[in-house]
């Protein structure tokens, strides 16, 4: 049975996930179910969330991602052909090949990696365009004219290998015409889309004619972020039928600002703000996320003070040891002298990394420790070792210490030495 569910984002949002896939099983745990998720990725995620819902556990519950299932789909009818799949860094190159003959004003601009990907992007955009559409997009400016005529060179270069679109199209195509294994598919659930096209509708419209498809859309409650939400409800009302009365959605937490003094300091805020979150009620880790403006140095500041709270986390790092801990600590002793130390540079360096100051201890020689000042130290000489038959406090001494000679006449100068001792030099 086709149909709509709203639902907050979140918890709730898996809650509700996890009642339809409890649903369609019924009572064969073994039922197959598919359950549709907005990209890859995230189909890791929605499955370990089921996993640990799941009361005896979870199994034959596909979770992949709409171009994916479309490939499974239309694998008869793919096969058949002598079209290839496209691959990403085919599709690149044509682009690239494509971009080195564009017309002004396309022209003059460079071809870097960034103008290679909006184009890829713009052309998955236009790719469900009409011939209509087209031109009418066309005569809005000179810029749209050479996009345009870019896209229709690039839509030659492709003659022969099948894109994205294409494989939506031969997926409804194979499910309209009983060509497509449905069986082992089981209920579809559609799971938080974020936007669908023509071609995602058609099959989606295919698949309900069929089988059962269920749709789980999240709510945020403000109109403005509910503006996608709406879209989608007008698209798939046709197809699932009427949607439900949106639910009541909790007022979001209120935003406040902390101003500290430096990078570190903010990263060490943020794992705070994520400490006190957890202390206050239970949350899933994955629910959470930082977010920063830029990569440097926020990332491996984050990282750090993860791992130092003991929070499990996941962060893509450019490891290299001056990036550690010692080694920032250390490059920043280094650079102390250059600067005269400053006050605020041994300030940020102290703040850099867990610092321990150790007394430097001198060790005497033989493993001996140093006997304490009185008869074992010659006066006026506190540094000089002497020989341990002569200090009570070493080994093999009893002594009371060295002999002490006191003149009973002056000492005048160009009179000869005291016999018994030595010139020193």
């Amino acid at each position: 049975m086709a149909r709509l569910i709203l639902t907050p984002f979140g918890r709730p949002a898996l809650e509700a996930l996890a009642g339809v896939v409890a649903e369609s099983q019924g009572d064969d745990p073994l039922g197959p179910v598919t359950v549709v998720v907005p990209s890859a990725p995230a189909s890791v995620s929605v499955r370990r969330a089921l996993g640990r819902r799941a009361a005896t556990g979870l199994a034959n519950v596909r979770t992949l991602a709409l171009p994916q299932l479309a490939e499974l789909l239309a694998t008869p009818l793919a096969s058949a052909g002598d079209r290839r799949p496209l691959t990403a860094t085919w599709g690149a190159a044509l682009v690239r090949a494509g971009l080195s003959e564009a017309r002004p004003p396309l022209s003059q601009v460079p071809a870097t990696a960034a103008v290679e990907e909006a184009l890829t992007l713009t052309f998955a955009r236009l790719r469900e365009a009409s011939d209509a559409e087209l031109r009418a997009l066309e005569k809005r400016s000179a810029r749209a004219a050479a996009v345009i005529d870019r896209f229709r060179d690039h839509r030659e270069r492709l003659e022969g290998h099948l894109d994205r679109h294409d494989l939506l199209v031969l997926a409804a195509t194979a499910v309209r015409d009983g060509r497509a294994e449905l069986n082992e598919l089981g209920p579809v659930i559609l799971h938080l889309p974020r936007r669908l096209g023509r071609s995602d509708l058609a099959l989606l419209e295919a698949l309900a004619a069929r089988t059962e498809v269920v749709a789980v859309l999240g709510v945020t409650g403000d109109p403005d972020g509910d503006r996608p939400l709406r879209r989608l409800v007008e698209q798939l009302e046709p197809v699932l039928g009427p949607a439900p009365a949106a639910p009541d959605v909790p007022d979001p937490v209120p935003a406040r600002i902390v101003l500290v003094p430096d990078p570190d300091e903010e990263a060490r805020e943020a794992v705070r703000t994520v400490l006190a979150r957890l202390e206050a009620e239970p949350v899933d880790l994955d629910r959470i996320a930082i977010v920063s403006r830029v990569t440097s140095p926020y990332r491996l500041l984050l990282h750090e003070h993860l791992e130092t709270a003991g929070l499990p986390h996941h962060t893509d790092l450019p490891w290299s040891v001056a990036q550690s801990t010692p080694g920032r600590v250390l490059l920043g002793l280094l650079d102390l002298p250059e600067h005269s130390f400053r006050r605020a540079d041994v300030a940020r360096w102290l703040r850099s990394g867990p610092i321990r100051w150790h007394r430097l201890v001198r060790r005497p020689r033989r493993g001996r420790p140093w006997p304490p000042p009185g008869p074992g130290r010659r006066a006026g000489r506190p540094g000089r070792r002497l020989p341990s038959r002569w200090c009570r406090h070493c080994p093999g001494g009893s002594g009371p210490g060295p002999p002490v000679t006191t003149p009973t006449t002056p000492t005048t100068i160009g009179a000869p030495r005291p016999a018994g001792r030595r010139s020193r030099r």
